[in-house]
């Protein structure tokens, strides 16, 4: 799934199989989306000029960021949803 690592086989040269992979999206890729699958609470919301950088937890404690040079009035507490495009995810 989005956003979570999954148990998935990998061929030779590559992780053993069954091993967990993890995905990787940059901060500045994920789009706010009422509907995405990814959903976080903001810790930290830091606007710096062209740019805003905001920290988030999952409901698992896993954190999080995302990077926007739009200007969404967004507050510590509140809860966000994502998604993204999967071609620009990396794999681990």
């Amino acid at each position: 799934r989005k956003g979570r690592p999954s148990t998935k086989n990998v061929g030779k040269g590559g992780k053993k199989k069954a091993s967990k992979l993890r995905i990787g999206i940059r901060p500045q890729h994920l789009i706010l989306d009422p509907k995405g699958q990814l959903e976080g609470t903001i810790t930290l919301v830091e606007r710096l000029g062209t740019e805003t950088i905001v920290e988030l937890v999952t409901a698992s404690a896993k954190g999080f960021r995302f990077a926007t040079s739009e200007a969404f009035d967004l507050a510590n507490g509140q809860t966000a949803r994502f998604s993204f495009d999967p071609a620009l995810a990396h794999l681990f």
